[in-house]
């Protein structure tokens, strides 16, 4: 067929999210006769927006299951987009749960709090406080049509966010807005163009309303049966038979003669008059356009990463938060790091029960710690996250109450590449208008990037869409048609024109903000008056910054550091005991400190003075050692914290922060890691039970796995299994393997992966069957993380908080004791001390780890005997098994 036969489309849509289809219906509603046809890459529409149904129901012959939403989710009354969309297409919305107490895990420690910010201390508050009072004023001032016309615009285009939240009194603030910043854009505070969070936080509203759940704010509604919806009922308008799905575009020529001709990956060929690219921006680049974009254009978007994240849903047959007063918020820094990662899986979660009652826990993993968190398995996540949400809300109550997981990593998404939404870098906003909105020729563009209210968001998609089909709308004008302002005033070019010198005034509440905080400030110190024992010299710093930044013109002036280290703070101290050089005798203060003179240089140190309590709260270490106390002691000041007329928690688990010495025998070399399986005396449930695979064929083996629950046990039968391709990584956990059929597994290297292959090193292939299985199975696994080339540290439950001091004393000692198996050919114990912690209690103790130590004796003589158990349990328990074999086992040299 010649391009001449070829059918003139008049409307062709790339991209069958909310704005592309929205833009398409609202075409065929103003315009019956236009042809229109839209084009999808993926398999299926909604873009951004997928709704999965889940698993609501422990039995496995019910099939239960309700509809979650792995994508975008909420909206608000205040999003009048997407409001009038949803009445239009009859769906209803319901209210997001948040009522109750939220959590917050910032620096390691979990801690409750009602208000809408987490109090740490007086002074963090207040500079949270601070913080999102002077972003959200600067975010008044900003236009979100253009927000190069703010004030100081080329200032924080120049800059990032994370300049913008410097700390000016203390740091302790800084990890509240990162994972904030990590929860809106998908990024951290450095990545992210300062002016462009401002117009993002603008466009919804002020970053407030980005980040709670009260109404009008992001957060405030959900839709029943999940946001798909709008997208599938918007298809039905438009008609089925005009979106293409796993339709993908390839290139775009635009002619002379006005018409646009679009080829995708299948050869196909369309022609239309107009395009309406309603895709990601990062999903533009790949296309080839003859002519090509404008410089400006190519610029803004190889400028506009889009966020890294992955969204997750735990089911649960009891919504069992709710009735500890919870309301499932947590907010993480991402502080605490399971698995030995660098930092921690968690960075929002929330409650996800559906309109039908389903409990759900839903979450989010962005920024900095997607990017760690999406190079594991699924599998590895999930533990990870489980770790998290025991550490919240009791490991027993997770264990005993989930149904279901589910995860959608964004990262991995085919033609979106991330979420939520795509960032500005520093130095590109002068181009943020016309690279993102402005046509080119007879293409236009859409997707909520480049909406000027709620960006980034449904409301979003449905405003650019608008703005699309109202420019080619106009563009189809008659000129003896008269104007209509329902289409008129959503085009580029009229919104331009009015805001093209518009500048918003600087907001009233700007000023208002230093009677704000110290209202506050008051309001505490009636209330709780031992809470301003602070060093005056803070206070004033407190009271001259305030009126530094907010009685000045310039607000954006760098802040300065007031923050003095521990050495510098001493320095001061000692330095009021000295006598200075020009003091004369007969001075009166000269005469009191003479003796600071004639005392040697070591002795000069007034133990006196150190040992008085500091006004600054801050002890010297030499002084005021830090005290360790006997395990049952500290056992003792944690359950009364979890009483019922306190916490309430009694089923808590027990978790031991034990610090390890890495060093090795050689000075320059040192353990990299430390992991393994631990089996404790008294077994506690804190997950639910793994999968384990045991290739035996002995009939004692065989009763030994039956009597330990293992997944899967025999000889023959397991072996074809796995020559088949039946089993795979995903449906076991472990394989075990006794000592005499460990000749006939050799050639399934290749079906199973190499760290789940048995290996006497990590303990899988045994002689004693039994012991083994009891280690998999019932074992709790641990691994260690680096905080110093040569210090390491685990964290792992050893119990529940209502188990008795001698059941818990002896779970610790098999702890400690295993933990030092690893231990290098030194002096010194392994295990250099420990804590103990028992959340949702912040309380840390430090425990006298030295009762529990094992001899070094007793260490040596036990890893020489694994050694000749490990040497000897091949060659005695399979004869056919020689040497060659043996070299193929790490641990046997």
């Amino acid at each position: 067929m010649s391009d001449a036969d070829v059918e003139i489309i008049d409307v062709i849509v790339v991209g069958a999210g909310i704005s592309g289809l929205y833009a398409a219906y609202r075409l065929q509603q103003k315009s019956p006769e236009l042809k229109i046809l839209v084009l999808e890459a993926k398999d299926r529409v909604g873009g951004r927006t997928l709704t999965v149904d889940l698993q609501t129901s422990l039995n496995e012959n019910e099939s239960e299951t309700d509809r979650f939403d792995l994508g975008g989710q909420w909206v608000t009354d205040t999003q009048v987009n997407i409001t009038a969309l949803l009445q239009e297409l009859q769906l209803h919305t319901y209210d997001q749960y948040h009522t109750g107490k939220s959590i917050a895990e910032l620096h390691r420690r979990v801690q409750q709090y009602s208000l809408s910010l987490p109090y740490i201390s007086l002074l963090s508050f207040l500079e949270s406080i601070y913080n999102i009072l002077q972003l959200e004023s600067l975010a008044a001032n900003v236009p979100t049509w253009n927000p190069m016309m703010a004030r100081n615009a080329d200032y924080l285009d120049r800059h990032t966010l994370a300049h913008l939240m410097k700390p000016w009194i203390c740091n302790s603030a800084n990890p509240l807005m990162t994972a904030a910043v990590r929860t809106v854009f998908g990024c951290e505070p450095e990545q992210v163009n300062a002016l462009f969070a401002l117009t993002y936080a603008q466009a919804g509203g002020g970053f407030m309303r980005l980040t709670l759940t009260d109404p009008g704010c992001a957060q405030e509604k959900k839709i029943k049966g999940g946001s798909q919806q709008v997208s599938q009922l918007l298809v039905e308008k438009i008609g089925k038979d005009k979106v293409l799905l796993e339709t993908p575009v390839q290139k775009i020529v635009q002619n002379d003669d006005g018409i646009v001709i679009v080829t995708t990956t299948q050869n196909q060929t369309f022609q239309c008059r107009k395009l309406i690219l309603a895709i990601p921006p990062s999903q533009i680049i790949p296309i080839q356009f003859e002519p090509m974009l404008p410089g400006y254009k190519r610029e803004m978007l190889k400028h506009m990463p889009i966020g890294s994240y992955l969204k997750f849903i735990f089911t649960f047959d009891k919504a069992f938060w709710r009735e500890d007063g919870l309301s499932g918020e947590v907010i993480s820094d991402g502080s605490f790091s399971p698995l030995g990662q660098s930092i921690g899986p968690m960075t929002y979660l929330i409650d996800g029960t559906t309109s039908n009652g389903t409990p759900a826990l839903l979450g989010f993993i962005g920024g900095r710690c997607a990017s760690v968190w999406t190079s594991v398995t699924r599998e590895e996540r999930r533990k990870g996250l489980l770790e998290c949400l025991s550490r919240y809300f009791g490991g027993h109550k997770i264990s005993t109450h989930l149904i279901d997981y589910a995860e959608k990593d964004w990262n991995l998404e085919p033609y979106s590449g991330g979420c939520p939404c795509h960032n500005a870098t520093t130095g590109t906003m002068k181009d943020f208008v016309d690279g993102l909105r402005k046509p080119y020729k007879n293409i236009h563009f859409a997707g909520t990037e480049t909406a000027s209210q709620w960006m980034g968001y449904m409301d979003g998609a449905v405003d650019a869409g608008r703005r699309a089909a109202s420019e080619i709308l106009v563009s189809f004008r008659q000129d003896e048609q008269l104007r209509d302002d329902d289409i008129d005033q959503y085009t580029f070019e009229n919104q331009n024109r009015k805001y093209q010198n518009c500048r918003v005034p600087r907001s009233n509440f700007y000023y208002a903000i230093p009677i704000i905080i110290v209202t506050i400030a008051a309001l505490t110190k009636v209330f709780y008056p031992n809470i301003f024992q602070l060093n005056k010299k803070m206070t004033s710093i407190f009271a001259r910054q305030l009126w530094t930044n907010f009685g000045s013109t310039s607000f954006l002036r760098p802040t300065i550091q007031f923050q003095p280290s521990v050495r510098t703070k001493m320095a001061r101290r000692l330095n009021r005991h000295r006598v200075p050089t020009h003091a004369k005798p007969t001075d009166s203060w000269a005469q009191k400190k003479a003796v600071a003179r004639i005392v040697e240089p070591e002795l000069a140190y007034d133990d006196e003075f150190a040992k008085r309590k500091p006004i600054d709260k801050v002890w010297l270490t030499k002084e005021y050692p830090i005290r360790s106390w006997p395990l049952e002691t500290v056992l003792q000041w944690h359950r009364e914290m979890m009483q019922p007329k306190m916490l309430n928690s009694l089923d808590s688990f027990v978790w031991a922060r034990l610090k390890l010495d890495m060093t090795t025998a050689k000075k320059t070399k040192f353990i990299e890691t430390v992991k393994g399986l631990v089996t404790f005396p008294h077994y506690f449930e804190d997950r639910p039970r793994k999968n384990v695979v045991l290739f035996c064929r002995l009939p004692e083996h065989m009763k030994a796995a039956e009597k330990h629950g293992a997944y899967m046990f025999g000889y023959t039968e397991v072996i074809k299994q796995f020559e088949r391709g039946d089993m795979t990584d995903t449906n076991y956990e472990y394989v075990l393997c006794a000592p005499d059929v460990y000749a006939d597994i050799l050639h399934l290297r290749k079906k199973i992966s190499k760290d789940k292959f048995p290996n006497p090193q990590y303990g899988s292939l045994h002689p004693n069957v039994d012991q083994m299985l009891e280690k998999f199975i019932r074992g709790k696994e641990y691994q260690s993380a680096k905080y110093e080339e040569a210090r390491g540290i685990v964290d792992l439950r050893f119990g529940i908080i209502n188990m008795s001091d001698e059941q818990l004393a002896e779970n610790f000692q098999a702890l400690v004791e295993q933990l030092s198996t690893h231990s290098q050919t030194k002096v010194g114990p392994f295990v250099t001390g420990c804590s103990v912690y028992c959340p949702p209690s912040t309380e840390e103790f430090r425990v006298d780890v030295t009762p529990f130590l094992p001899s070094e004796e007793d260490v040596l003589e036990k890893k020489e005997l694994d050694k000749q158990v490990m040497d000897d349990l091949i060659k005695k328990s399979a004869p056919e098994i020689g040497d060659d074999l043996l070299k193929t086992l790490p641990s046997i040299k």
